[in-house]
C-alpha cells in the first residue's frame, strides 16, 4: 500500500511538472514578451508625437532594457536569479550602480516633468512585468498546483454542502409555514405585544398611586406639626 501512494505521489509530481514545463511557463513567456511589446509600442508612439526625442539617452537606454528582456526573457528564471544573488560576479555592484545612475541622470537632462514621469511610469511597468513573470514561472509552482486544486476542491464541497443546507431549510420552511400557520403565529406575537403593553400601562399606574400615597402620608404628617406647635 505505501508503494502505491508512493508511485500516486510520483505519478502526481510528473503531471504536473510536465503541465508546467510544457504549458505553463512557456505561457507566460509569452504573455510577458507580449506585455514588453506593448510597453514598447507606446514608448515608440510617444516619442514619434514629438514629446521626446528619438536621440535622448533615456528612451535610448529604457528601448535598451525592453529589447533584452525581449531577447533573454527564456533565460531569465527564480533559480539563476538566486544563483547570481549568492554567487555574484565580480564589480557586479558596481556595474548596477554605474548603470542605474546612467539611467537617472539621463531623466533628469529630460525637459518637461511629463516626459520625465511617461519614462519613469514605463520603467516601473515593466519592472512589475519582470517580477510577475519570475513569480509565476518559478518551479515553486509544480507544487502550488495541487495545494491550490485541494483548496478549490474543498471550496466546491463547502459550497455544495451550503447550496444543500439552505435547500432543505427552504423545503421546511414551504412545508410548515402555511397560510394558516403565518396568522396563527401573528395573532401569537400580537397578543404579545398587547400583554407587554399592558404590563408596561399597570406598572405606570402602580408608580403613580405610590407617589400620590406618599404625597397624602407627607401631609398627614405636616398637620400633626403644625397642631402639635400651635397647640
Amino acid at each position: 500500500m505505501t508503494n502505491l501512494y508512493s508511485a500516486a505521489i510520483g505519478f502526481l509530481f510528473l503531471i504536473c511538472y510536465a503541465q508546467w514545463h510544457f504549458f505553463w511557463r512557456p505561457y507566460i513567456l509569452e504573455k510577458f514578451r507580449d506585455d514588453l511589446f506593448i510597453e514598447r509600442e507606446r514608448l515608440f508612439d510617444y516619442a514619434r508625437a514629438g514629446k521626446i526625442e528619438f536621440s535622448d539617452d533615456a528612451y535610448l537606454i529604457l528601448r535598451k532594457r525592453i529589447n533584452s528582456l525581449l531577447r533573454y526573457g527564456h533565460r531569465i528564471n527564480f533559480t539563476n536569479l538566486i544563483v547570481a544573488w549568492l554567487f555574484p560576479l565580480p564589480n557586479f555592484e558596481k556595474y548596477c550602480e554605474e548603470h542605474r545612475q546612467e539611467f537617472v541622470d539621463s531623466i533628469d537632462v529630460l525637459p518637461q516633468k511629463e516626459s520625465k514621469e511617461f519614462i519613469c511610469e514605463i520603467k516601473n511597468v515593466v519592472s512589475k512585468r519582470l517580477f510577475s513573470y519570475l513569480f509565476y514561472s518559478a518551479p515553486i509552482l509544480i507544487l502550488l498546483i495541487p495545494a491550490s486544486l485541494c483548496i478549490q476542491i474543498f471550496r466546491d464541497l463547502r459550497a455544495f454542502f451550503r447550496l444543500l443546507f439552505i435547500a432543505n431549510k427552504l423545503e421546511v420552511m414551504r412545508k410548515y409555514l402555511t397560510p394558516s400557520a403565518v396568522i396563527h403565529q401573528f395573532k401569537k406575537d400580537l397578543t404579545k405585544v398587547y400583554r407587554n403593553k399592558s404590563k408596561v400601562i399597570n406598572s405606570k399606574v402602580g408608580i403613580q398611586m405610590e407617589q400620590e400615597l406618599f404625597l397624602e402620608e407627607k401631609q398627614k404628617e405636616y398637620l400633626e406639626l403644625s397642631s402639635i406647635q400651635i397647640a
